[in-house]
């Protein structure tokens, strides 16, 4: 009786254990995910404003201006410094975004190559990455 009471206990702490470790790692891939879920909004934003009848061009240089933001945390969210592919894939993006950002004022569709860079820097990543 002692034994499977014993039993039954160290079961129910492992399973615990097992529960927060779990836990654990998932939250340590939080971050990342997020980072990747917020340009992944800012660049769909970005491509319904040029396919929009009344494109705004502030509406996209606010997108772009978020995506540059992002683009400045991706080394550091990664944590992958000494991996000089995903490095220069996240200067690749920043680049883009800053490119996009010194387009001056114009129609939407001067924005447009920007936004296919930026979304081919995003493809180019996620191709060896993903």
């Amino acid at each position: 009786m002692r034994f499977a009471i014993a039993l039954l206990i160290g079961l129910m702490m492992g399973t615990l254990g097992a529960s927060f470790a779990l836990n654990a790692l998932r939250q340590a891939h939080a971050l990342p995910r997020g980072l990747m879920v917020l340009i992944d909004h800012h660049q769909r934003r970005v491509k319904s404003e040029l396919a929009a009848s009344n494109c705004s061009s502030a509406t996209l240089r606010h997108h772009f201006v978020r995506l540059n933001m992002l683009s400045e945390d991706i080394d550091a969210i990664f944590a992958v410094t000494d991996d000089a592919v995903f490095t220069r894939y996240a200067t690749d993006f920043h680049d883009a975004t800053s490119a996009a950002l010194a387009i001056p004022d114009a129609a939407c569709s001067g924005f447009a190559p920007a936004a296919t860079r930026i979304n081919d820097t995003c493809n180019a990543c996620h191709r060896d990455y993903r």
